[in-house]
């Protein structure tokens, strides 16, 4: 009876060790197909961050062109302003029809002031005078044909000491001269001064005011506000004018290049908003990712379940060569 048992256990062992050799190549082969997958996706998503960084930048760096020709080709023109108006006797009317024109065609520019050695103010166009900073009392409101009746007033809506530093510059170095950001009833400002010579003395200066709230809203695009947020920061970091036409949600990365002229430290950032593709994705490769371990689960699963059922069928084995043996033994 124990050699009619023998064949039984010997037929036993090779079928299990074959069939769990065969599971775990298979489940070797799933799980490193999971981890081929979740590698792939993840180069996949590096490639694309990578692309928009790059996308970015190169938007970053066209904005930023876009602000200093702006910004350059006011300041020709202002530029070739101040020296007509120092060749020309009387240039009230030249002032006023150039500076009309030039903030016809450049909004961010609030104000073009004419001041003379001491800053008081000669000509300004608008004709009426905006608030630059401070004491922008009801005197800063007055008309051009009020002004020619009194005194003129000193330019002192800008602080004394910017304006005198910037007036200083631009006649000791004899070209323009940008300010600082000042804020002037809740709108961030700066300034731009070309000297007027006569004879190579100083005999006053050409102000332009601009706006930076402005500047974001005339010359940055719509499609560009629709994929970045727009901000212009000063030297501390903090936020001076921004735009942007989509609402606070999250944001990948950011870039940001200084904004010289004018200067001071500040600087424009831009940062990419997360878009409804980059959920999608982020959706479909979770998806992706569920069902390869999905599979990999119900693989484990039917794993045990043929283990249990060979165990069984190598328990009927035994059990029928056991009664094999019996009626054999019984014969003999």
């Amino acid at each position: 009876m124990t050699d009619a048992l023998a064949p039984a256990k010997l037929r036993k062992f090779p079928t299990l060790k074959w069939s769990n050799w065969y599971l775990t190549a298979l489940k070797l082969a799933v799980g490193l197909l999971l981890v081929l997958l979740i590698l792939l996706l993840w180069l996949l998503r590096q490639n694309e961050a990578e692309e928009q960084r790059s996308t970015l930048i190169a938007d970053v760096l066209w904005l930023e062109q876009i602000l200093s020709f702006r910004l350059e080709g006011n300041a020709e023109q202002l530029q070739q302003l101040a020296l007509d108006l120092s060749q020309e006797k009387t240039g009230n009317a030249l002032f006023r029809l150039r500076s009309q024109h030039l903030i016809k065609n450049s909004p961010e520019l609030q104000q073009i002031l004419w001041l003379d050695s001491s800053a008081h103010l000669l000509d300004s166009m608008p004709t009426q005078n905006l608030p630059r900073l401070g004491r922008g009392g009801p005197e800063n409101n007055t008309t051009a044909d009020t002004k020619a009746l009194t005194k003129p007033e000193p330019s002192a809506d800008l602080p004394a000491d910017m304006q005198a530093r910037a007036i200083e510059l631009a006649s000791k170095l004899g070209k323009t001269v940008y300010t600082d950001v000042y804020q002037s009833s809740g709108t961030p400002q700066f300034e731009v001064f070309f000297p007027l010579f006569e004879n190579g003395l100083y005999h006053g200066s050409l102000v332009g005011v601009y706006s930076l709230n402005t500047l974001l809203k005339q010359l940055v695009p719509w499609w560009f506000t629709e994929k970045y947020r727009v901000r212009i920061l000063d030297a501390n970091g903090h936020a001076l004018a921004s735009k942007s036409r989509v609402n606070e949600t999250s944001t990948i990365f950011s870039y940001t290049v200084p904004f010289d002229p004018p200067g001071f430290g500040m600087a424009i950032q831009v940062t990419a908003y997360r878009g409804t593709g980059s959920n999608a994705q982020t959706l479909i490769t979770a998806l992706i990712i569920a069902l390869a371990a999905a599979v990999l689960v119900s693989l484990w699963v039917m794993r045990g379940h043929i283990q249990r059922r060979l165990a069984a069928e190598q328990a009927l084995r035994s059990e029928y060569a056991f009664r094999k043996a019996m009626e054999d033994s019984l014969t003999v």
